[in-house]
């Protein structure tokens, strides 16, 4: 029996990373303009959030991406074992005591920070949109304690969470989650477009180890922008 369920669960992510790299490889192809965001939307964004941003620094920015990475990365986790119920009960427990280790949650205000826990294959199927619709009202509370900036990264590093799981255990596919998303997040943010642009487009690479590979630089690039003490000042 658990293996079958085992069966079902690799069969059904099969399926669902390959819908969702058909759907993001198409909204990819759209014109560059089309994901580019307003630059008076991202400085009405900059100037919110400059008093929080000025008091809790690059730490701070640093926490709110990292803080979504975890969460995303624990939500896919978690999802793909939905359907044994004491190991998906395992997995979840494992992420939190993991979260609150690292301490980003307490760092941002929002400690403890709940993860989004997929019940049935359609919330797990459509983690991006559940992301957006801050099912677990974690981006809310963060944009409560902190800014609206953070909010951004926080929903950003759940988006770029989820397909870091899928690189890191080396999948023939891991898809851009919400493309149109991610990039809107991230340039709301304040990253410039030279640094999103990447994040928003199929990973390069011709094995799932450059991928991943290829993954990982360009979040390191991403941190490494954040920390700047100048990194998104209002234009």
């Amino acid at each position: 029996m658990l293996q079958a369920l085992v069966l079902v669960a690799a069969l059904y992510l099969l399926v669902d990373v390959a819908t969702q790299g058909l759907v993001s490889a198409g909204l990819n192809a759209l014109r560059p303009a089309a994901m580019r965001t307003p630059a008076a939307e991202i400085r009405a964004v900059a100037a919110a959030s400059a008093a929080v941003d000025a008091r809790l620094g690059s730490a701070g920015r640093d926490a709110a991406l990292r803080l979504g990475l975890m969460v995303g990365a624990a939500t896919e986790h978690s999802g793909l074992a939905l359907t044994q119920t004491t190991e998906q009960r395992r997995r979840t427990a494992q992420a939190q005591q993991r979260i609150a280790a690292a301490g980003l949650d307490r760092l941002l205000g929002v400690a403890p920070a709940p993860l989004l826990v997929p019940a049935t294959w359609d919330v797990f199927s459509s983690l991006p949109s559940q992301v957006e619709s801050d099912a677990n009202g974690l981006a809310g509370r963060v944009e409560t304690a902190t800014s609206v900036r953070h909010r951004h990264l926080l929903q950003a590093g759940m988006l770029l969470g989820i397909q870091a799981w899928m690189a890191d255990a080396l999948m023939d596919q891991a898809p851009v989650q919400a493309p149109h998303a991610l990039a809107r997040h991230l340039a709301l943010a304040g990253v410039p477009e030279p640094l999103w642009r990447p994040l928003s487009q199929p990973l390069p690479g011709d094995t799932p180890a450059r991928r991943r590979d290829a993954f990982q630089r360009q979040l390191q690039v991403l941190q490494q922008a954040l920390m700047a003490p100048e990194f998104g000042a209002v234009p």
